[in-house]
């Protein structure tokens, strides 16, 4: 379908123009709407996602585990702690592509494993330097001792610095700012849901990983494979449903954001 915008061509199925965000048809208010979910709503969505999407996330959560899988077969330990910078980077590059995926799916269009790790590697300062003052900043809180019980309370509070970035264009700090502001009211909730999502994850992980039916090369890393689309799919539905909740958030906008940083 051509956008009667700026001319792109677009699947029949997308509702808006993955360029310019314009509205492709006619459809109606609730088609065009985000509805708020419960924590069941959320989970049976981040499933129905990936499960409509598999090989697309699974792709770009293979790409995002590359440098640790090698960590878990480099025999030197000096190049072990080489390899782990580029493996925490690569790792939120891969829940930038992510995002951006769930964006792309949320509007009909097909994901795009390439554009979507294009978009992120665009976004790779302000992603590296929010990652950067995050764990700094996890990393000051268990130095000081006194700081660890306050661990969860910022780890929810910034867990959506990335999808602050990739949909809204944030910077660095900015991100974190606004991952602050959408928690703010709801902290007890937001953590609530995290934890549901982490216990699936590690819970998946382990039931993958004993059998030992992943090759010797890290049954753990390559259940991460797997189970790490679940995190950023829920994380990113979670995020949206904290915008409907305090913006009226809908479609349009985020479609709007898309066409913006694509």
């Amino acid at each position: 379908m051509k956008c009667p915008s700026c001319g792109n061509e677009n699947p029949p199925q997308a509702l808006f123009c993955a360029r310019c965000g314009v509205g492709l048809t006619r459809a109606p208010e609730p088609s065009r709407s985000i509805p708020t979910r419960d924590l069941g709503q959320l989970v049976s969505e981040t499933f129905k996602v990936y499960r409509r999407s598999f090989w697309p996330f699974l792709a770009i959560s293979f790409v995002a585990s590359i440098p640790a899988l090698l960590l878990n077969v480099v025999p030197q330990w000096w190049l072990s702690l080489v390899l782990l910078v580029p493996a925490v980077f690569f790792l939120v590059l891969g829940e930038g592509a992510a995002i951006h995926a769930v964006g792309r799916q949320r509007l009909g269009h097909a994901i795009d494993i390439q554009a979507a790790y294009e978009r992120a590697w665009q976004k790779a300062g302000p992603l590296g330097i929010a990652t950067l003052v995050f764990l700094l900043l996890l990393l000051g809180l268990i130095l000081i001792v006194v700081g660890i019980p306050l661990l969860p309370f910022f780890w929810v509070s910034f867990a959506f610095y990335v999808q602050a970035i990739m949909l809204e264009g944030k910077g660095a700090t900015a991100a974190l700012g606004r991952s602050r502001q959408l928690v703010r009211g709801g902290w007890w909730r937001v953590f609530g849901i995290c934890v549901v999502l982490f216990l699936i994850v590690v819970g998946l992980s382990a039931a993958l990983a004993i059998p030992g039916f992943l090759v010797s090369l890290s049954n753990e890393t390559l259940a991460g494979v797997l189970v790490n689309p679940i995190i950023y799919i829920g994380l990113t539905l979670l995020y949206l449903d904290l915008r409907v909740r305090k913006e009226s958030y809908g479609l349009e906008t985020l479609a709007s954001e898309m066409g913006r940083s694509d």
